[in-house]
Parts: structure tokens; sequence; C-alpha cells
């Protein structure tokens, strides 16, 4: 079975506004340059059009001959010791929400003014001094989300990979670590 869809319509599948008060947590407790613009337009480098192997019986990882990349929980690990709240078994709920949530916007409506964004395509970005965050990916029960983001500027960029845990009914940031710098 693929699985295919374009809009969100699963209510298990975290929605624009979880999605955006998860960055919006990013942006404090990661304490990011509130003068340097954001991204509305989530960028997505994932590809996920899964199927079940029947042989195998488990979602495997989609072939490495098409566009984007596969989402690998490895990338994910780091160097910590900390229970991250992620397993395989979570793989088909992420399909899902990559899928669904694709084309996502932040939803800007509760995040204070002093916060700049800017609409600019995603596969277009060329403005310096801009971050970028991927499509955040929760894990089943969501008390554990992962949120990629990349700043980019004249001379340099990086790219961040953040953990967070929701402890009474609030993101708390629990790890974070660099997957690249230039």
């Amino acid at each position: 079975m693929t699985i295919q869809s374009c809009t969100n319509t699963n209510k298990d599948i975290p929605d624009v506004k979880e999605i955006s008060e998860v960055i919006y947590q990013t942006i404090i407790q990661d304490s990011l340059n509130i003068s340097w613009p954001i991204n509305l337009n989530l960028g997505n480098r994932y590809i996920y059009e899964l199927e079940k192997d029947s042989v195998l019986g488990y979602i495997p990882s989609p072939p490495g001959d098409k566009k984007g990349e596969p989402f690998v929980f490895s990338r994910y690990l780091g160097d910590t010791s900390v229970s991250l709240g992620f397993s395989p078994d979570d793989s088909i709920f992420i399909s899902n929400q990559i899928l669904l949530n694709r084309d996502i916007v932040i939803d800007t409506n509760f995040i204070p003014d002093s916060i700049k964004f800017e609409n600019i395509p995603v596969m277009n970005y060329k403005k310096q001094n801009l971050y970028v965050f991927l499509i955040p990916i929760f894990n089943k029960n969501r008390t554990r989300v992962i949120v990629e983001y990349e700043y980019r500027s004249v001379c340099c960029g990086y790219g961040v990979i953040v953990f967070f845990q929701k402890v009474n009914n609030k993101w708390i940031k629990i790890n974070s670590f660099g997957t690249w710098t230039t």
C-alpha cells in the first residue's frame, strides 16, 4: 500500500498550529538571533513514498536514486545518551507527517511581532541572513519532536537539530547538536 495524500485529513498528524508552536519554542529555547528573518515556508528534503514490504514485514527506506533523501533515524542520534523517544516503529507516522505537511507554512498569528518572517519559496531561497526550518518530526504519541533548521549568511552557514520533549503540556528542549557548518 502506497501512502499518498496532499492534504492533512488525519487528526493524529500534527497540524500547522502545533508545528508553529514547536518552531517558536525552537526560536526561543535555542536563542536564535531574531534580527534575522525566518522563512515562512518549511523545507522538506525528505522523500516518503513508502510501501510495506510483504517479505520483510516493515516499511523500508526509499531507494537512493529518488530526489531528496530518506528519513533515517541514525542521523538524529548525535552523541547523546539521552533517550530521544523515537524508534523505527514511528516510521509510518513520520512518513504521513512528511507527506501531509509537505507544503506547510508557519502560522505567525500567536508569534510576537518582534520575530521577522519572509515568504520565500523554499527551493529558491538565495537570500542571505535567513533561517530555514524543515518540517518538524513528531513521534507517534507526540511527546517528542525533532526540529531541524539551517542558517545562511553571506560568509557562512550552519545546520542544527534540536530535540524537544513535552513536559506538563509544554515543549522543553532536551538536546541539540550541529549537523554542518561552512
